[in-house]
């Protein structure tokens, strides 16, 4: 496999908050063809999910789990609003209770985000503080 623009996030509470604060479809101002919305350094970026068509998927790993974000129309739009949010994190970042690794890596239609538990006895905790943030993050895309 073939890495390209890889991005290594360190550090805790990146991941947690680099889902939350998705708008919906209807409240996001990007749609087909449309600019991302700016960010301040004080705001979120905007979120990946606010495209529409954009999905994720998620695929456990042996030290924790995988998410990657798609859209085949806007994969580029996907990449760079999920790199966004992540310096952002990476800038600002929150306290949640598991550390976790997390590295981004293109995919053909999005960007992939591997997340890593530091404590192996902690992968399940990694994976379900993810999973909730994801779910959080989709439930907020359809409100609206």
């Amino acid at each position: 496999m073939t890495i390209k623009n890889m991005i290594r996030l360190v550090g805790i509470g990146s991941t947690v908050a680099f889902m939350a604060g998705c708008a919906s479809p209807n409240q996001a101002v990007a749609s087909r063809g449309a600019a991302p919305a700016a960010a301040t350094a004080d705001a979120m970026p905007p979120c990946p999910f606010e495209i529409p068509g954009t999905s994720a998927t998620e695929q456990e790993t042996a030290d924790g789990i995988v998410i990657e974000f798609a859209n085949e129309g806007h994969a580029d739009e996907v990449r760079q609003r999920v790199r966004a949010r992540a310096a952002y994190m990476k800038a600002h970042p929150k306290p949640v209770p598991v550390q976790m690794t997390k590295e981004l890596e293109d995919s053909p239609n999005g960007i992939r985000m591997i997340v890593h538990a530091v404590d192996p006895a902690k992968v399940e905790d990694v994976r379900k503080v993810v999973r909730e943030q994801l779910a959080q993050a989709r439930a907020q895309s359809t409100r609206g």
